[in-house]
């Protein structure tokens, strides 16, 4: 069939621009949608993995709070001693104020023996205790006893009783005879979490997304903590479908939440002794929110480009005859452009509608350079803030640690230790807050001495250490938290349960025209799983579902080192039974 060469081509025009325009929008708007659900994800993972070792720090807390009074004279004679008139009993009361009530979360403690309540305090007179029947009713009963006076924490709405608030948590633990070991009873202290909201504040006030909602629950979906305090006690299998659950480390997933689209993660809670099984923080954003931006700018987009296909199928149709060569050389000039040149211009002839579609055709490839260049630009500042995130996941889990060993220090009078410890804290922070990324050598150097000092106070008898750091490499600038990460896996992993007293050694060097440093170690050595998941210059991946640890710190640093100093430089690892050797690399 001859057509003419306007129908050739309008024919043309619709079959390679606008339909394959059209594919590629498609195509792009869904990839788009899915890298958006993959990157929050990845996001989502990391900041319920910080909050729930916030959580884990508030429960390990209380922990060791109620360890260190049970065995205490006052609380054992408490057990052992009966009340025998109102003076013991206000005696009793006072004792337990003084005592297991000086923690600012419990609001509530309960002695009970064998056979019935022996005495109750609590810092609002309105707040009762559990009756004896309750307990003995519930399955607490029967478990803290399988647990042999270790804790058991219970979560709202598991121990029905109208009279106590919903807010309160109970923690719940046989006492036993510090001499004996018999049972002499068992406390029920009823617990007020009220740093769970301050957390969950922090995050809103650290430009949270609008519409998220964090959750915790239990095996059986119990919602016991909402922080919008809409589902509080109902199960929260009721708002998904019957096919999602929970039992993973981590789930992240699009799917309904009480009937509206959601990306919805849930992250396993690491915490033993829970009569109610596992805690999982769950955190629910509306898809609507999370993409509501993305689709402004891809309705204007597609308005636009609506637009540009309008007026070109209009010129098409009004002026194909006067443009033939004008369209030959678009054609070369496009060509040019799927070649990857994006410095291909049309030359401006005439003053009719083809010098307007050259200036639009220069415009458009000006503009998409542009957007590269701004693509580019907002990579690496999104690589940086990921990169500054990874950086202060450390910094809370390690300062609360350090501060609880000043605590203890303190209460044993030991002033010495605790102004040591508190100077090397000092010379941790002053460095960490600095605003510059590099410091000199020397600076690094002392950072590590002092995390390492405050660890030998932490893990006494647990390792030594030695440096070997040149002089003429002191000045030499490096990124800083650069090598604390390594001493940290060391200390973690390679002398997680040694039977005998560990060596690290820090030696420093000069390599041709770069610098290395070795991180030594006697320890247990990296897995040799762990090991085949790093490749020297490139993204290290782990597996979400791997519950190994080492590689989190590691890759921080290969990281960081890559984007910074480039591909060539970063770290290489040795490891085996005998320990582990580290070499990180950088300029000279």
């Amino acid at each position: 069939m001859n057509l003419k060469l306007s129908h050739k081509v309008l024919i043309a025009f619709f079959g390679f621009i606008i339909i394959p325009l059209f594919l590629v929008g498609l195509t792009g708007y869904f990839i788009a949608l899915q890298f958006i659900e993959e990157k929050y994800s990845e996001q989502t993972k990391l900041n319920l993995h910080a909050v729930s070792q916030n959580i884990q720090y508030i429960v390990q807390d209380i922990n060791n709070f109620s360890d260190s009074w049970i065995v205490s004279n006052d609380i054992q004679s408490l057990f052992k001693n009966p009340i025998i008139n109102e003076l013991s009993k206000i005696k009793a009361e006072k004792t337990i104020l003084q005592s297991l009530l000086t923690h600012p979360y419990i609001q509530e403690v309960t002695l009970y023996n064998l056979e019935e309540e022996i005495v109750s305090s609590a810092k609002n007179e309105n707040l009762q205790s559990v009756s004896f029947e309750k307990i003995v009713e519930s399955e607490v009963y029967e478990k803290m006893f399988e647990y042999t006076g270790r804790p058991i924490w219970v979560t709202p709405f598991e121990i029905p009783d109208s009279t106590v608030s919903e807010k309160l948590f109970r923690h719940v633990r046989v006492v036993k005879d510090f001499y004996t070991l018999e049972d002499l009873g068992f406390i029920v202290m009823q617990l007020e979490l009220r740093e769970l909201i301050n957390i969950f504040k922090s995050y809103e006030q650290n430009g949270q997304i609008p519409g998220q909602h964090f959750l915790i629950v239990n095996d059986q979906g119990t919602i016991f903590f909402d922080q919008k305090n809409l589902y509080k006690g109902e199960n929260i299998f009721n708002f998904l479908p019957k096919d999602l659950s929970f039992n993973q480390k981590f789930v992240s997933s699009k799917s309904d939440f009480n009937g509206e689209e959601s990306i919805i993660s849930s992250y396993k809670i690491r915490i033993e002794d829970m009569v109610g099984g596992n805690w999982y923080l769950v955190s629910v954003t509306s898809w609507a929110l999370l993409t509501e931006e993305t689709n402004t700018i891809l309705i204007w987009i597609a308005v636009i480009t609506s637009l540009c296909i309008i007026s070109a199928l209009l010129f098409n149709l009004l002026f194909v005859r006067g443009i033939v060569q004008s369209f030959i050389r678009f054609v070369k000039a496009m060509r040019k452009v799927e070649k990857g040149q994006l410095n291909v211009i049309v030359e401006e002839k005439g003053n009719d509608e083809r010098t307007v579609l050259a200036r639009g055709f220069n415009h458009l490839i000006q503009k998409v350079r542009l957007l590269i260049e701004e693509v580019k630009y907002e990579q690496n500042r999104k690589n940086r803030a990921e990169l500054m995130l990874m950086q202060a996941q450390i910094r809370p889990h390690f300062l609360f640690n350090t501060l609880e060993s000043i605590n203890v220090l303190a209460v044993q009078n030991e002033g010495q230790k605790v102004s040591k410890i508190v100077q090397r804290l000092g010379n941790i922070l002053r460095i960490s807050f600095q605003e510059n990324e590099e410091i000199q050598m020397k600076q690094e150097i002392e950072h590590v001495r002092s995390y390492l000092e405050i660890q030998k106070f932490r893990f006494i008898d647990l390792f030594e250490y030695e440096f070997d750091m040149p002089e003429e490499i002191l000045n030499a600038n490096i990124l800083k938290l650069t090598l604390q990460p390594f001493v940290e896996n060391s200390i973690q992993h390679g002398f997680d349960r040694a039977e005998q007293k560990g060596t690290i050694r820090i030696i420093g060097k000069l390599e041709k025209n770069h610098i290395a440093i070795y991180i030594e170690d006697d320890g247990r050595g990296i897995p040799n799983q762990i090991l085949q998941e790093f490749k020297y210059g490139e993204e290290i991946k782990l597996d979400q579902h791997s519950k190994a640890t080492h590689g989190l710190g590691i890759k921080n640093v290969a990281e960081r080192i890559r984007i910074h100093y480039g591909n060539q430089y970063g770290i290489y690892i040795c490891s085996d039974d005998n320990g582990t050797i580290i070499k990180c690399v950088i300029p000279g």
